[in-house]
């Protein structure tokens, strides 16, 4: 849905016809799927593709990449930071939680989901920053995406498969992250959901661990403090955790 005002200006809505024409010259020329096409009040169209926000003009003739700013009096406004975030958020509710690891601290009353690759080192910093986290359920999807050998016991996908097979799935997971253990090989019988972790994450457009998320569907890339996971928790509680 396009925005009906942009920084403090009231934008006319586009045409059906003309974000078709857009639509299909962006794709003829740059390829990929376009999202959506809204006109900006500089003359210029927002073009969402695949998650990233682009600007052409009319005729597709030219193609700016990059961070647009409305200026008030006040500052500056980040446009597209503003939609990117609004386009890579999460329907939180859809999630298959079923399918993570599940941690409950004091009262679990604030949710956070995480995609972690068990042999990430920055999954593992991250764990290790967020240990004094507490009164949250957090959610680990499993999510190898570092398997290079599916034989060796200690690539990512064996060792994910020894984490949800273990059992304390929980506890086996902080045991890999914490303090660097190997798990053993997982017995051939269990069924652990690791491929369908893969496709969800493919789906979600997830490209990197860790990858966070909060109650209110937005996405953080990356390592961050403890202190911003606080802020970001504290910001989205008014969110319900999903059914346990």
């Amino acid at each position: 849905m396009c925005p009906q005002v942009v920084g403090t200006e009231r934008v006319a809505p586009i045409s059906s016809s003309v974000a078709a024409t857009i639509r299909t010259r962006v794709e003829q020329k740059i390829g990929g799927a376009v999202r959506s096409v809204c006109r900006m009040p500089f003359g210029l169209y927002e073009v969402v593709d695949d998650m990233d926000v682009v600007y052409v003009d009319a005729r597709v003739r030219y193609l700016i990449v990059g961070r647009a700013f409305a200026l008030h009096g006040s500052g500056a406004e980040d446009l597209t930071t503003s939609r990117q975030e609004a386009f890579r958020r999460v329907d939180v509710k859809a999630l298959p939680f079923a399918m993570a690891v599940k941690t409950v601290r004091g009262d679990g009353s604030r949710l956070l989901v995480e995609f972690e690759d068990p042999n990430c080192p920055y999954c593992r910093r991250f764990e290790r920053e967020i240990v004094g986290l507490n009164n949250v359920t957090i959610y680990t999807f499993l999510y190898p995406v570092l398997s290079r050998n599916r034989t060796n016991p200690d690539d990512s996908y064996p060792q994910a498969r020894s984490v949800w097979c273990s059992a304390n799935r929980s506890h086996s997971w902080d045991e890999v992250m914490l303090k660097g253990e190997r798990l053993p090989p997982a017995p051939a019988s269990c069924d652990a959901p690791l491929d369908q972790n893969l496709a969800l994450g493919r789906k979600l457009k997830i490209t990197g661990t860790p990858t966070l998320i909060f109650a209110d569907g937005r996405r953080i890339p990356g390592v961050i403090s403890l202190a911003s996971v606080e802020h970001l928790l504290n910001v989205a509680e008014k969110e319900k955790l999903p059914k346990r």
